[in-house]
């Protein structure tokens, strides 16, 4: 049997109490929600923000405004979650630097940049993120007159920019990110972009400089394109001299090393331009580093400085002053660039090496073509073609293939140029002219040749059909000028053997259309210097009794048609 509860009198009433005492507890709050009118709660109000809600922004993006967000943090908030706020904006600015903007020793880290976008106020505040770079095409950068530059670019749509504006920035030509670089004007965003502007006056000279458009995004400037060099140099000129025409071969009645550290040689038509670093301020700064690979032999000649703006300096000035030298028409810029011993800087990646080299050609093609207008300048290579050395030497020297690809893929990016090609297809080896007889010495080297991984004469076609190819011509859809500006002929096998070398070599450029001249150089250390039926043979190259040493050459060789031996 159950037994049942029963509640005394007294506490019926409590629990009575208790009930009413609820039900009035409940009914206030229902009441103070009531009396809010409606509104969203200071948490919605922030998320209706950032969802673009209610205040016309996008939707996804950052777009509450300081007073909102400050709003959301309350007296209780500590002093170490407004720190954590101001990293997090940091972090975001960080994100908002434009992947164009390439990293480089030259460049100051991006936290620099990052800086610049730091909230002024002392409240916390959410810095929008940046929108992606818009794809860019056709920029150019050319010169209107001495002091102004006209710079376009065409995005596929008109770049994001939080003020409105496209900011227009120069930078020197070792600075690879907007850290550091001088704002020279602003247009309104536009997807056809195009503005002239005065050259601002910096440390360097704004000729030398490249240019860029800029969109401000998370509260900093972000780059738009890739900056552009000035490509018009020439419209400056004040010593513009006549061409002279080359004929298919020349020594040094044509051609002349220039020591420019020291300022010492002969002007000739054709003039390679040396640094053998007894100038501080023109050998390159990375010369004097440590070196992880130290080259072969150790370095003969040295990189030209365009790393700094003394460099820069000095070297615009000094090769303007050879530009102005009566009888010079074709500059080279340095010997065998793609090997380091002969252009050396402290071992780095190979596309490093090559922009830090670009940047020295660049001032010194536009000092040059600033004095003379029909100037030609040109790059340098040496045999190595295709080798794809993976042993010690592949820190020693880039194959000219590669080195011609990173190089002409930097000079585009930067703003196409009328670049030539001078290049040295010696025997292979050095020592060995009898090139139709390879038997006699180490097979490797018929195959180097065979393979095209090494050029000499024989197979010097190689290089000028890769160079006939549509990304590499010049900016008016030519082939770039070259020439063959160093081939030396050893006498080592004999008198004959030479001199019917170098009949061949001479037909080797007789054959390509795309070589203006040959070289011949001497060089007592492989035997290559001209004996008396070698300098019977050149002088006849060419002229009336060329015929009678053309059938002389063939005997020699034991060949009835120059296709037989060359290609």
């Amino acid at each position: 049997m159950k037994k049942k509860l029963r509640l005394s009198k007294p506490a019926w009433i409590g629990l009575f109490v208790a009930v009413a005492a609820i039900v009035v507890v409940l009914g206030v709050a229902i009441a103070s929600l009531f009396d809010d009118g409606g509104e969203s709660t200071g948490a919605d109000k922030s998320i209706a923000a950032n969802n673009g809600e209610g205040d016309g922004s996008s939707g996804g993006s950052m777009s509450a405004s300081a007073d909102e967000t400050v709003a959301l943090i309350t007296p209780e908030d500590t002093e170490d979650e407004e720190e954590k706020i101001v990293s997090e904006n940091e972090a975001v600015s960080e994100n908002a630097v434009s992947e164009n903007e390439a990293v480089s020793d030259n460049a100051v880290s991006d936290n620099a940049v990052s800086e610049n976008a730091a909230p002024e106020e002392a409240t916390p505040t959410v810095v929008a993120a940046a929108a992606a770079p818009v794809p860019a095409s056709n920029c150019s950068a050319r010169l209107i007159d001495a002091t102004r530059v006209h710079l376009a670019a065409n995005f596929a749509s008109a770049p994001a920019s939080e003020d409105g504006k496209l900011h227009i920035y120069q930078l020197a030509p070792y600075q690879y990110s907007l850290d550091g670089a001088m704002e020279v004007g602003s247009i309104e965003t536009t997807a056809n972009a195009e503005a002239d502007f005065g050259m601002g006056i910096g440390s360097v000279p704004g000729l030398y400089c490249k240019y860029t458009f800029a969109a401000i995004q998370g509260g900093a400037p972000v780059m738009q394109n890739e900056p552009q060099y000035v490509t018009n140099p020439e419209i400056l000129a004040t010593n513009t001299r006549e061409r002279v025409g080359y004929p298919k071969k020349g020594l040094t009645d044509y051609f002349y090393n220039w020591n420019l550290d020291t300022n010492n040689g002969i002007p000739a038509y054709i003039m390679q331009i040396n640094n053998y670093g007894n100038s501080a301020v023109l050998k390159h700064p990375r010369a004097n580093q440590g070196d992880s690979h130290m080259v072969d032999e150790g370095p003969l000649q040295y990189m030209f400085n365009a790393a700094n703006a003394d460099g820069v300096n000095a070297l615009a000035n000094a090769m303007k002053g050879v530009a102005n030298m009566a009888g010079t028409q074709d500059y080279i810029i340095g010997n065998e660039v793609n090997v380091r011993k002969w252009c050396y800087i402290a071992y780095t990646d190979w596309d490093t090496y090559v922009r830090e080299y670009m940047q020295g050609f660049r001032v010194a093609y536009n000092a040059i073509k600033s004095v003379n207008a029909n100037a030609r300048v040109f790059i340098c290579l040496d045999q190595n073609w295709d080798r794809n050395m993976t042993n010690q030497e592949a820190f020693w020297f880039l194959d000219g293939r590669d080195f011609i690809d990173k190089f002409n893929a930097n000079i585009c990016a930067g703003g196409n140029i009328d670049w030539g090609l001078a290049f040295h297809p010696h025997p292979v080896p050095l020592t060995y002219a009898k090139i139709w007889d390879m038997g006699a010495i180490d097979p490797i080297y018929a195959r180097m040749v065979n393979s095209n991984a090494m050029i000499s004469f024989q197979n010097m076609s190689v290089i000028t059909n890769y160079m006939t190819s549509g990304s590499l011509r010049s900016p008016s859809g030519a082939v770039r000028a070259m020439m063959a500006s160093e081939t030396g002929i050893s006498a080592n096998q004999g008198a004959d053997v030479q001199a019917a070398a170098l009949y061949a070599s001479y037909q080797a450029c007789v054959r390509n259309p795309y070589v203006d001249i040959m070289i011949y150089s001497f060089d007592d250390s492989t035997g290559a210097r001209f004996t008396d039926k070698a300098w019977e043979v050149y002088n006849n190259m060419g002229g009336p009794n060329d015929a009678e040493y053309d059938a002389w050459a063939k005997g020699v060789i034991g060949i009835s048609d120059w296709g037989q031996l060359l290609r």
